[in-house]
């Protein structure tokens, strides 16, 4: 496979792609046309009009998500995210990059090329994004894609899956914890002798590692609440009942002479996992 110089428009970088920039970020809000903002930067940044019908059709497509077929140099495509990143943070900029990389997988494809330079760009701005959040920000991203993804009609979910990499990402979190006391844990396990404080029916199965009754240990009252680790703030539930607390319909409390609605989202499952955000 050969190794493929980027290709894109010939002038400096910082200014005339800033306005570049500048300006396909008007025509994307909608207050000028591509034409408009391809004429301007022709007549003042000195870009041939393809080209800059190329920069603002390229802006337009990484803040949707899009694929695009004739890409930017790898300069402008750092300055590009850069921009993006700072001025609409890393939801966004993780949207842009599922466009390079999109780019990417199509561009090689087509020429069997690999396109290191726009690689390096995409994995460090990819670094960026990823350092930058915690576990739940993640997760408050993901919940939101899915909500747009619902709204989608079937056949453009359908199509994103044709493109989309069957192998995810795994990128780096920022995650806080609680540094919680190990014998409030075991305290809570022995005391429910291996049955749902709720529903009051044995463990669903053992654990592989020592073969003892798998429960989940959680706080009546979350500790970023100011609830206290402490054996009389915890319970010890199957998933099931634990799952349905978090997210379901129902508020059965959790044992007699407990008052217990909606609990809040948080888990202990005697060993500790990077869900455990007490």
């Amino acid at each position: 496979m050969a190794v493929a110089k980027d290709l894109g428009v010939t002038q400096p970088v910082e200014k005339p792609i800033g306005a570049a920039y500048e300006v396909a970020k008007q025509v994307y809000i909608g207050t000028l046309s591509v034409g408009e903002g391809a004429n301007r930067l022709h007549a003042e940044s000195g870009f041939n009009v393809n080209s800059a019908r190329q920069l603002i059709m390229v802006f337009r497509q990484l803040m949707r998500g899009e694929t695009f077929k004739r890409g930017l140099s790898g300069p402008h495509m750092d300055y590009y995210l850069d921009r993006i990143g700072s001025e609409f943070g890393p939801v966004v900029l993780r949207t842009a990059l599922s466009s390079l990389w999109l780019h990417l997988r199509y561009y090689e494809g087509v020429r069997n090329v690999t396109m290191n330079m726009l690689r390096g760009v995409a994995a460090k701005h990819q670094a960026l994004a990823s350092t930058s959040e915690t576990f739940e920000e993640l997760q408050a991203a993901f919940d939101e894609s899915v909500v747009r993804a619902s709204k989608d009609t079937s056949l453009k979910r359908l199509s994103r899956l044709r493109k989309a990499p069957k192998i995810p990402a795994r990128v780096p979190v920022v995650v806080f914890a609680f540094e919680r006391n190990p014998d409030v844990v075991v305290e809570v396990l022995l005391r429910a002798k291996g049955k749902c404080a709720r529903c009051r029916k044995a463990a669903p199965f053992l654990r592989q590692k020592d073969g003892s009754p798998y429960l989940e240990v959680h706080h009546l009252v979350q500790l970023a609440d100011g609830g206290e680790d402490t054996v009389e703030n915890a319970a010890a539930l199957c998933p099931n009942c634990h799952r349905d607390l978090h997210y379901g319909v129902n508020t059965r409390p959790i044992a007699p002479g407990v008052s217990q609605g909606k609990v809040h989202d948080e888990t202990e499952r005697a060993a500790p996992t990077l869900r455990n955000r007490s």
